[in-house]
């Protein structure tokens, strides 16, 4: 054999082991990212108290997630356990929380490989105080909901309309929110877009979602793995999640875009100090959007914490802007039946 046969014999079955290499980390990060973890298995009305704990990372924090954690103690079982069916057949989970005289209904979306009572535990109290019901959503591959693919945001935004149709027929007298943190923020933005959904939309609030799926993946990726070229790896793991779990992170799927002509208002909520989702989405995301917006920059604020950092500010500016929600609602509620009567 020729010395230049052997060199590119050499090169060839170099590049074939690059290839294999590539592919194999590819495979690796999509089952880390997409496929559902085993799970210990939960029954209705348990509540990971732990995860939440765990989660937070400043020790202040915890009265604020204790709160929380002391009101899901004394009221988790108390919820309806409500499923309904997804447009591609998966069975979908959330627990519903009631109160008396409710003055609307908030759907909450929670993060990834998270879950509502965590993420969404310390936004409890001060919300049935306020008289609104509240719906915890567990997302796909998450919690009692069927699945094995996290698709972040891609198909979850069809479930949260799937919702919406869900507590609109159900709740017809109602004025209907959508609220997520994290995957669950990049899932509302995605979904709240003019064309059908129910006329009771009256908000979204979008705590710490990110732009663009792909793109969070990759930053994901490389943050909290290390993984280099983080990019490329996304780009090659895609086809394994066209292939088993039939969606694409490359969807012409992003919160700036899909947002922008939403069907409501939509509150950002965002921390500066986010080390999961980069603050410049938050900036991205609200400088796109056309209609009434607001914007809640969580100084110093970690993932999914500006509540927690600043609970009584977050709280009073949350709640202005639901208020101003419902006004609204009422308003244009009140004029079309004015417009009605005088037909």
């Amino acid at each position: 054999m020729e010395w230049y046969q052997i060199l590119l014999l050499a090169v060839g079955i170099a590049a074939l082991f690059l290839a294999v290499v590539l592919v194999g980390v590819a495979g690796v990060l999509y089952r880390i990212a997409i496929l559902r973890r085993k799970e210990k298995p939960r029954t209705e009305g348990e509540l990971p108290f732990e995860q939440m704990m765990r989660k937070k990372k400043k020790d202040y924090y915890l009265p604020s997630v204790q709160a929380g954690v002391d009101y899901m103690k004394e009221h988790r079982r108390e919820a309806e356990e409500v499923y309904i069916d997804a447009e591609d057949g998966l069975k979908l989970h959330a627990a519903l929380f009631t109160v008396d005289r409710p003055v609307g209904l908030i759907a909450f979306f929670h993060g990834y490989r998270s879950s509502g009572e965590a993420d969404f535990a310390p936004w409890m109290p001060r919300l049935k105080e306020r008289g609104f019901d509240v719906l915890l959503v567990d997302h796909r591959a998450h919690g009692l909901s069927d699945g094995k693919h996290i698709c972040f945001g891609v198909k979850e935004r069809r479930d949260l309309r799937a919702w919406l149709r869900y507590a609109a027929k159900r709740f017809p007298d109602l004025p209907l929110f959508v609220w997520g943190v994290s995957m669950g923020g990049a899932t509302v933005l995605f979904g709240v877009e003019q064309e059908g959904l129910p006329p009771a939309l009256a908000g979204a609030v979008a705590d710490c979602g990110y732009d663009v799926p792909y793109e969070e993946v990759a930053w994901f990726a490389h943050k909290i793995y290390g993984v280099p070229f983080a990019r490329l790896f996304v780009a090659l793991a895609d086809p394994f999640c066209r292939l088993f779990a039939h969606f694409t992170l490359y969807e012409d799927c992003g919160a700036a875009k899909h947002a922008r002509n939403a069907a409501c208002p939509v509150m950002i909520l965002h921390g500066t100090s986010d080390d999961v989702v980069p603050f410049e989405n938050g900036e991205r995301i609200y400088a796109a959007l056309q209609g009434k917006k607001a914007f809640f920059v969580g100084k110093n604020a970690l993932h999914g914490c500006s509540f927690l950092e600043e609970p009584e500010r977050c709280g009073r500016e949350v709640a202005a802007f639901l208020d101003e929600c419902l006004a609204l609602k009422a308003q244009n509620a009140s004029e079309d039946r004015h417009t009605a009567s005088g037909a």
